[in-house]
């Protein structure tokens, strides 16, 4: 039996120019729990690795709707990674979260300031702008 992510994770890697329809992601944040973060975390970084900015601005989308301030870095780990792109819906996403939740998220950046990655450090600098 398919599933809502089964499907989306489909149309994404289709890869058909139109992109996913927000129907279909909303599906399937809609039918996921927490037994389905492993798997989008896995996708995120087969998206990551494959240089697929649209996976891996829907698995961010997800873990962000399932998880809420606690995707937060993994968002930023997945920003610290060039795919070549403007980054616009990631890096909204990191705003919203910072704006929704200014105190979890200040001590989540800190943290993330701290990190081993250059690039990850880098992208906590810039969100660490949009703390209060």
């Amino acid at each position: 039996m398919t599933t809502p992510i089964d499907e989306l994770i489909w149309r994404i890697n289709s890869r058909d120019p139109l992109r996913p329809a927000s129907d279909a992601i909303d599906d399937a944040i809609a039918a996921a729990d927490a037994s389905v973060l492993p798997r989008l975390v896995t996708q995120l970084q087969i998206y990551l690795e494959d240089g697929n900015v649209d996976g891996r601005d829907i698995m961010c989308q997800m873990l962000t709707a399932l998880v809420g301030i606690e995707a937060l870095p993994t968002l930023v780990r997945a920003s610290a990674q060039d795919l070549g792109d403007d980054q616009d819906a990631l890096q909204h996403l990191i705003i919203e979260l910072i704006e929704l939740y200014p105190a979890p998220a200040a001590d989540l950046v800190e943290e993330l300031l701290r990190d081993r990655s250059v690039a990850v450090r880098e992208v906590a600098v810039w969100a660490w702008g949009f703390v209060e």
